[in-house]
């Protein structure tokens, strides 16, 4: 079980992204294994755009999208009061972005690691919850 960053999903959907390769099998190992995977409905716009911005193609971001809501094992959360609040905290404490705070908060809550790209993430989020790369 883990959360994963909307980093991962991304380098996955953007052939490329440096980390295309490593993503990709990660996530296919993941789902081979039958291992739960999270993330915040948040997710869902982040990976969408990003991947339509960086490609410059609305469709590959749809794809991306349908990609996500298709993924086996991968549990949408949504961003209740609590979660929303603890991002909050999280994210004036270790000074990282408020998007990537409710990737954090959704690991602690979980008491599960994050997995992600984001080096700052990563680094910062450590401090509370296990952050590591795929």
């Amino acid at each position: 079980m883990s959360v994963v960053d909307a980093s991962v999903w991304v380098s996955r959907y953007v052939m490329p992204d440096i980390n295309h390769q490593s993503s990709q099998r990660w996530l296919t190992q993941q789902a081979t294994q039958g291992k739960p995977l999270f993330a915040p409905i948040l997710v869902l716009a982040e990976v969408g755009s990003a991947v339509a911005r960086q490609t410059g193609r609305q469709r590959l971001g749809q794809m991306a999208l349908s990609g996500l809501l298709n993924f086996p094992n991968l549990r949408l959360v949504p961003i209740d009061t609590l979660l929303g609040h603890t991002a909050a905290q999280i994210a004036i404490s270790l000074g990282v972005k408020g998007s990537d705070a409710v990737y954090v908060a959704l690991a602690q809550q979980l008491g599960v690691p994050i997995i992600t790209w984001d080096n700052q993430q990563r680094v910062r989020a450590a401090q509370l919850v296990t952050a590591l790369t795929p």
